[in-house]
């Protein structure tokens, strides 16, 4: 009996180092693009298929994006961690949010909880071939909910 106790204490500890103390809320599966791929020389549009569950329907969203990484992600404010670390892409993609490149990247859930988002890349783009961004959304107010994160590749 004494083991058992000592199983049971001893796994969170072991989960708490292994994350460092930061618990994720991230909820799989919730977020994902099709292509995945985008060429830079053509162009093209990749959509965004996010679905927080009925129960998260009519909430406010926004996609984040980030080159630096999904880990070991951005506390927000409500207690969910966004895997994305912050950089300078991010606070360039939050400029152009609902623009003509960036497409309902910040909205309302409907009434499922569901959304869909557009980029859309431009021929020629300047964008690095063989690189590419981490993208991820949030629910706000309050900030509990972080999607996964998905990467866009971009080739040549």
């Amino acid at each position: 009996m004494r083991r058992s106790i000592i199983l049971i204490v001893s796994i969170p500890i072991f989960f708490l180092l292994l994350t460092n103390g930061l618990y994720s809320t991230t909820h799989k599966d919730s977020l994902y693009i099709d292509p995945d791929t985008i060429s830079v020389s053509e162009g093209g549009k990749v959509t965004f298929y996010l679905d927080a569950g009925r129960q998260n329907a009519f909430r406010l969203y926004v996609i984040f994006g980030g080159v630096s990484g999904t880990q070991p992600g951005f506390p927000l404010p409500g207690g969910a961690v966004l895997p994305i670390n912050w950089d300078c892409v991010t606070e360039g993609l939050l400029n152009l949010i609902n623009g003509p490149w960036l497409q309902d990247f910040g909205g309302y859930l409907d009434n499922t909880g569901s959304a869909e988002a557009y980029l859309l890349v431009p021929p020629n783009s300047n964008l690095p071939p063989g690189g590419g961004i981490n993208f991820a959304y949030a629910l706000a107010y309050p900030w509990d909910f972080a999607s996964n994160p998905v990467f866009l590749h971009f080739v040549p």
